[in-house]
């Protein structure tokens, strides 16, 4: 997993600093890769460690190894976020996720606008559920009392992106995507936050 980076102070100031991109990770050094310590999201090896894990969901394959996901792209494999359903192994009160407010969408009409222009899928929040997030992924905690992963449904408001987003433009305005997920800059009590707007599961608009 990354560790987001706050980037809501530089919204809007014309100062923002864009996505690093990173390196792909040399397949003669494996170890530096899965050795215990920070995965970032969209890294790539030519091949996984010993031991793996093949998980499928929703017709997808997922590798799974010491608590990091891979996918298979382009002859690599990918680190990426947990699928939509995975259940954590992790105790409720070891998790350090951020609860999450959500402005549901009967208040905000033009968060609303701008996702139906857009084209975007959306994931509607229910009024007496409590949503957590860390660093591009959201979880409820289920029936079960475990921590559950969950389309990032729109409306929620987070104060941070993680480090790969990318920055896309459609009509003079800067939008950000993390996955499939599209967020807009919201301004509250003269701070700037990013909402979710929807998600974008094809190239037709964006």
């Amino acid at each position: 997993r990354n560790t987001p980076s706050v980037i809501r102070s530089e919204v809007g100031s014309g100062a923002r600093t864009h996505p690093r991109r990173r390196e792909v990770i040399s397949p003669v050094s494996p170890v530096r890769f899965w050795a215990p310590g920070p995965h970032y999201y969209g890294w790539r090896v030519s091949y996984l460690p010993p031991h793996y894990r093949t998980l499928r969901y929703l017709g997808v394959d997922y590798f799974f190894w010491d608590n990091v996901f891979y996918r298979y792209y382009l002859g690599s494999y990918i680190v990426c976020r947990p699928p939509v359903g995975f259940i954590l192994d992790i105790a409720l009160a070891d998790a350090a996720f951020t609860a999450v407010t959500v402005a549901h969408y009967t208040e905000t009409l033009e968060s609303r606008t701008i996702a139906e222009a857009l084209g975007l899928t959306l994931s509607y929040a229910h009024a007496d559920e409590q949503y957590y997030y860390d660093d591009g992924v959201f979880y409820i905690v289920n029936a079960s009392g475990q921590y559950e992963v969950i389309i990032p449904p729109a409306g929620a408001i987070v104060d941070s992106l993680p480090d790969d987003y990318d920055v896309i433009t459609y009509r003079g305005a800067e939008y950000y995507q993390v996955d499939d997920t599209i967020y807009g800059v919201v301004e509250m009590d003269g701070e700037y936050y990013f909402e979710v707007l929807g998600q974008k599961y094809d190239d037709s608009l964006l």
